[in-house]
């Protein structure tokens, strides 16, 4: 999946949760939205850029439960818990991507370091697969989903111009580096 596709399959899960509880839980949206998509912030940017792999660490669930667990030590002894709730939210959103992206990750990434080093690969991989039909039918689910949510949750104006224009700066950056990379 593509950011759309995480955003969008996040959102739906915290949206049949509150349908099925019944529950309104008063969070963060868009740290909820902001976690669905760390694992690709850190490894699209960090993995890229210095291992040349587009799979790294931020697809570890070892990894996320152990930088949760330091930034709630530093929460705890700095700000005496008051960003708990926020770092959970985080992480909920962050386990939700990697459980989307269970289909095309290796053991050895998800549980890393416990079955050994990254594999590497070529660093622009991931481009080829805005060709498949898959990443292409989640990319406008995920879209539609956040849509649909966004109606039933009567977002205001400002909320609907932020999210378009998100999606449109993320829509013209793969595709300018489909064209620079893949062309």
């Amino acid at each position: 999946m593509f950011l759309l596709g995480h955003v969008g399959s996040a959102i739906f899960v915290w949206f049949i949760w509150e349908s099925y509880t019944g529950k309104k839980k008063d969070f963060n949206k868009l740290l909820f939205a902001i976690g669905s998509m760390l694992p690709d912030i850190l490894d699209k940017s960090v993995g890229l850029f210095l291992f040349h792999s587009a799979r790294w660490i931020g697809h570890s669930i070892l990894f996320q439960l152990s930088f949760c667990l330091i930034l709630l030590l530093i929460d705890k002894i700095i700000f005496n818990s008051k960003y708990k709730s926020m770092l959970f939210v985080l992480l909920v959103g962050s386990i939700l991507h990697v459980i989307g992206d269970l289909p095309s990750i290796k053991s050895n990434i998800i549980f890393w370091p416990l079955f050994g080093p990254f594999s590497t690969r070529d660093s622009t991989d991931f481009l080829y697969n805005l060709k498949s039909p898959f990443i292409i039918f989640t990319e406008i689910t995920g879209f539609l989903i956040a849509i649909l949510v966004g109606y039933l949750e009567k977002w205001k104006k400002r909320y609907w111009l932020i999210y378009f224009g998100v999606v449109i700066s993320y829509i013209v950056v793969l595709i300018i580096a489909y064209f620079v990379f893949i062309f």
